[in-house]
């Protein structure tokens, strides 16, 4: 059974993680911030990240941008078309695969390795009761 105190403890795990990983830079007045990468998971990370993930059901999106994709986990909310916050924004060359390491040549891999958590029915279903968009293809996202 999951308890109060054991999604606390993972949402504070994920968030100690995402701080860890990557600082934000907020833009001028209005413009659009950046993510600054400070290091990349260990392969004991990201087990532990997916672990918590299906677990507690955090739902998971990906988001393109110039240099590539976001895997964004957010918090679980009760309330539909609410769309929550992020607890930890992970860059497409931050995973422990070897193909996070091959740049854009690698992206289409590492989609691949993740689409068993971003396209599992459940997450879809958890995605459009916050109101989020719906997945593309893994491909969708590759460069």
């Amino acid at each position: 059974m999951v308890t109060a105190e054991a999604i606390d403890a993972a949402w504070k795990r994920l968030k100690r993680i995402d701080s860890e990983i990557r600082r934000f830079h907020p833009g001028d007045v209005g413009g659009p911030g950046f993510d600054e990468s400070l290091r990349n998971l260990t392969a004991n990370e990201w087990e532990e990240i997916e672990r918590i993930i299906k677990t507690f059901e955090f739902p998971c999106r990906l988001v393109t941008d110039a240099y590539g994709f976001f895997l964004v986990v957010h918090a679980y909310g009760m309330i539909r078309d609410i769309q929550t916050d992020a607890l930890l924004v992970i860059s497409s060359g931050q995973f422990p695969f070897p193909s996070a390491k091959e740049g854009f040549t690698g992206q289409k891999e590492t989609l691949q390795r993740l689409s068993h958590i971003t396209h599992r029915p459940r997450n879809k279903e958890l995605l459009e009761f916050h109101g989020f968009e719906d997945l593309h293809s893994a491909e969708f996202y590759a460069y």
